[in-house]
């Protein structure tokens, strides 16, 4: 699941919560629910976690330090991200296809330039 960081952290942490404490009780229920196993879980992947997740994760005895050092890449990724999309939409052109292909030229170049990933 994703959600903005300024979800409230009472939210989130009762979320978590349930996902990984409660999965038995709902991984049946649905075709996809077996992939909210905590062992189908990228910790590594591009999105960082919100805040009270990681902190879960440290309580659980899950988080790692090297899942940290990704946390902490990944927070910077996303600086880097919202400075770029700040300064796109200074001078952004109005039409919608042209919009969108200009933001995504941008922003892989500014990754790329940082010498990360694109992904998507």
């Amino acid at each position: 699941m994703v959600s903005n960081a300024d979800l409230a952290p009472d939210t989130v942490r009762g979320l978590i919560t349930t996902l990984v404490e409660s999965f038995d009780a709902y991984k049946d229920n649905a075709p996809g629910a077996k992939g909210y196993a905590l062992e189908n879980q990228d910790m590594t992947w591009v999105v960082p976690f919100h805040d009270e997740v990681v902190d879960y994760y440290r309580d659980k005895g899950i988080w790692t330090e090297a899942m940290d050092a990704h946390q902490s890449d990944l927070i910077d990724r996303q600086a880097l991200l919202k400075a770029t999309w700040d300064a796109y939409q200074a001078d952004a052109p109005d039409d919608e296809a042209a919009f969108v292909d200009g933001w995504m030229e941008t922003r892989r170049a500014a990754l790329e330039d940082a010498g990360l990933n694109p992904v998507f």
